[in-house]
């Protein structure tokens, strides 16, 4: 009868053991999960950031566009202008 005790206290003492390991284990991955959680956000912010950004960007070059079109248009004018001032003072002799 002492066999059958002892045998069933180690036997209950094993899973106590087991029991406290996967508790443990478990806090681990918990722990880990928190982790990598937080780097998934963290993550997803620089996303965002990144997104902003080059939506800024994207802005920047439509506004550089409009203002090359417009140096490109002046450029064009003060070409006009030079020449119509070329003919002009081919008219004057001195």
């Amino acid at each position: 009868m002492d066999e059958i005790v002892t045998t069933i206290a180690a036997a209950i003492e094993e899973q106590s053991v087991a029991t406290k390991d996967i508790a443990e284990n478990i806090g681990i991955a918990s722990s880990s999960l928190e982790e990598i959680n937080n780097n998934v956000d963290e993550a997803s912010n620089v996303a965002q950031d990144t997104a902003k950004d080059i939506a800024a960007i994207n802005e920047s070059v439509g506004e550089m566009r409009e203002n090359s079109n417009t140096v490109a248009s002046s450029a064009k004018e003060l070409q006009d202008l030079a020449a119509k001032l070329k003919e002009l003072i081919a008219k004057f002799k001195v």
